[in-house]
């Protein structure tokens, strides 16, 4: 549907909520037809659309309204900004909660438009649950659209240092392979790769005050191969990309450079070394689960493309291994440079397009398999999620690919030695109060778990923890780790 007719038929419903035709109810009722041009206006009865066509036709016209980049003519002018249509949308969101009552005693055709909204029923209150999910269709273009990329960095940076994700990022890094009681579930991708980003850096510190400067090295290309996803993924979630058709189409150019740069793999990434990038990642997946894609240059001068996926996507059997609780990564290779096109890549960074993962392993299992040089196959296996932090288990899944065993494990045990102690910090008497208060307000927990639980629960973390980190550091020791940990 295109941004001009959907702004027409949001406004076309907004004319009916005029005060003038719902006061008399008695009059007649007003029906909502499309006219032979395409364009839609009040009508007759014997003329109307049907309740089905009209709930299509407005599924059609929120996408339209709330994903489309704005639309620029040929001298660069913007002609359908994204803000303004967020604006006629509120404006039509303000008219339903407004006439509320008045609309379900005169109106026929609203129903239809509910049934956009998943409302099946009809009683009045419903018109209240349609404005309400407008407003979260406004409220994530608030948060995510009309914000820059350094505006975005700066709310997840602040983010991860509340105490709500330190609890958060401590189940999914600590608890998720435990039978822990209760999974504190979810993590937005970025979030989790920052988290990540600034662990390696701690890392990077620490193995040069040890005087190890090659790991060091090996820790610094690693992290900076993942900042890079990182900060795909923030532009990708920005108004940077949103606001400028051009922006995108630059940063899918850079992304592809990336690629044709890539020094040849050759079967060791994990020599010590802090040479060229070897691997262009991507976080990517759908709606409801995330997943690493993995691009890498093969000695023969073709590419490997990998789906680190840890958790879902078991109804697409082709692309999925299961082995006693164990994944598969899925692994395509032979891949020419032209196999990589730009729309290819661009599917790959909008994973908000998806609504599960089946989607979108079917679109790249199709791209692939039209190309006859493509071979496809299994990569390295990991342990499965256990619970919802496909985010955190599917870079995990991928760091523990790049890092030598006694290195992979030393930096786990480092972590997580880290962490408990920052939940030991939350309990000091001086700062208890004003810390469990604070989460118990936070949108992560607030009329979920109260003050009283979250102090319970975080001793439970505790104590669970350290059951994990005495696992990790005889694992560290037995991998050859022998300096004890600083601090």
């Amino acid at each position: 549907m295109e941004i001009k007719e959907s702004l027409q038929f949001v406004r076309t419903l907004r004319s009916l909520y005029d005060d003038s035709k719902i006061k008399d109810s008695s009059k007649g009722k007003v029906y909502i037809i499309q006219k032979e041009d395409g364009s839609f206006a009040e009508g007759k009865r014997s003329d109307r659309l049907s309740t089905q066509r009209i709930a299509k036709i407005a599924q059609d016209c929120l996408k339209t309204l709330v994903e489309t980049p704005n639309v620029v003519n040929s001298e660069g002018t913007e002609v359908f900004g994204l803000a303004h249509r967020m604006k006629v949308l509120e404006t039509f969101k303000n008219s339903i909660e407004q006439h509320n009552a008045r609309i379900y005693k005169s109106k026929p055709w609203w129903a239809k438009v509910m049934s956009f909204f998943g409302v099946k029923s009809a009683p009045e209150n419903q018109l209240s649950a349609c404005a309400k999910k407008i407003s979260n269709h406004l409220a994530s273009y608030n948060q995510r659209k009309d914000l820059t990329q350094n505006q975005l960095e700066g709310i997840t940076l602040a983010r991860l240092k509340t105490n709500a994700f330190a609890l958060k990022d401590f189940y999914q890094k600590v608890l998720d392979s435990t039978n822990f009681k209760f999974p504190i579930e979810g993590m937005r991708h970025k979030d989790a790769c920052l988290s990540f980003i600034n662990q390696l850096k701690d890392y990077k510190v620490y193995l040069e005050g040890s005087g190890r400067v090659g790991e060091a090295g090996l820790i610094d290309r690693v992290q900076k191969d993942l900042k890079a996803a990182y900060d795909l993924e923030v532009f990708y979630q920005s108004a940077d990309w949103w606001d400028n058709p051009a922006n995108v189409d630059k940063k899918i150019s850079s992304v592809l450079q990336q690629i044709k740069d890539l020094a040849a793999d050759s079967g060791s990434s994990k020599e010590i070394s802090s040479g060229g990038s070897h691997q262009v990642l991507i976080l990517g997946g759908s709606q409801d689960h995330g997943v690493v894609y993995q691009i890498k240059k093969e000695e023969n001068e073709t590419y490997s493309f990998n789906i680190i996926n840890t958790g879902v996507g078991s109804k697409y059997d082709g692309l999925r291994g299961w082995l006693n609780g164990s994944v598969k990564d899925v692994k395509y290779t032979g891949i020419r440079g032209e196999d990589l096109t730009p729309d290819f890549i661009k599917s790959l960074v909008t994973h908000d397009d998806y609504k599960n993962i089946d989607e979108v392993l079917t679109v790249i299992d199709r791209h692939f398999s039209e190309k006859k040089n493509v071979v496809k196959g299994w990569g390295r296996i990991h342990n499965e999620q256990q619970h919802g932090t496909c985010a955190s288990k599917s870079i995990a899944s991928w760091l523990k690919g790049e890092l030598p065993l006694k290195i992979g494990r030393e930096f786990k045990f480092l972590m997580t030695e880290k962490k408990i102690n920052a939940l030991k910090e939350l309990k000091k008497p001086e700062k208890k109060g004003e810390n469990f208060e604070k989460m118990a307000e936070s949108k992560d927990f607030k009329n979920r778990l109260s003050k009283s639980k979250l102090e319970i629960l975080t001793d439970a973390m505790i104590t669970e923890g350290e059951k994990v980190l005495a696992k990790r550091k005889q694992k560290a020791k037995e991998a050859g780790m022998v300096l004890e940990p600083q601090g």
